[in-house]
């Protein structure tokens, strides 16, 4: 279940309907993941989707509970449908700039693997959220470090960052911010052929100092 929203342009959702309590950026499974969590415990909830998943080449995905071995479209597709059941609106399209609404400050703000795909403003999506984010909260960056070991091909316009560039794009006022985590860690997952080959993320977590704004 979707809906085509084709005008996304700076961050408009033209034809979307009344605010919402939360907005997904990316539809594959941890964007589903987190907005299904959310929109059963009442929450409104748009996930935006551009349907190109970067696993969509691949034959089967391994790993999920539950889903060893189904088709990437199969699982999305149940995903959209979970998500649906639960009052969660999905629309397909693509998120060109995010800016901070007068609703206010929020304790956390996430981007996982919000990676960049050719012109794709990447380090303005990230300002903006770093600007949400109110005094005393957190701002989590997680994304892939390197091409996963199993990848067939490296896509040249695709970006890696290290969690310090992550920082340095930023552009975060000093003082205000302290990092509690900057860094690599390894997840415990094997390749899609069930050899070894865990996938190593970039993290970055930073706090707003209270009492800033």
């Amino acid at each position: 279940m979707s809906e085509h929203t084709p005008d996304l342009a700076h961050g408009a959702l033209r034809g979307a309907g009344p605010g919402h309590d939360v907005v997904v950026i990316g539809g594959g499974a941890a964007g589903l993941s987190g907005a299904l969590t959310l929109a059963r415990a009442r929450r409104s909830v748009l996930v935006v989707d551009a349907g190109r998943p970067r696993n969509a080449p691949a034959a089967r995905i391994h790993g999920y509970l539950g889903r060893e071995g189904t088709p990437p479209g199969e699982m999305l597709a149940a995903g959209r449908s979970e998500v649906a059941g639960y009052g969660g609106r999905i629309v397909e399209g693509e998120v060109a700039a995010v800016e901070r609404g007068p609703l206010g400050d929020f304790d956390l703000v996430c981007a996982h693997f919000l990676h960049r795909h050719g012109d794709f403003p990447r380090d303005r999506v990230l300002r903006a959220g770093a600007r949400a984010v109110a005094p005393g909260g957190v701002l989590l960056v997680v994304g892939h470090a390197v091409p996963a070991s199993w990848a067939r091909e490296h896509r040249p316009d695709v970006s890696f960052p290290t969690a310090d560039e992550v920082l340095a794009a930023l552009e975060l006022a000093e003082g205000e911010w302290e990092v509690l985590v900057s860094g690599e860690v390894e997840r415990v997952r094997g390749a899609p052929d069930g050899h070894p080959g865990p996938p190593v993320d970039a993290v970055l977590k930073v706090r707003r100092r209270p009492g800033r704004a």
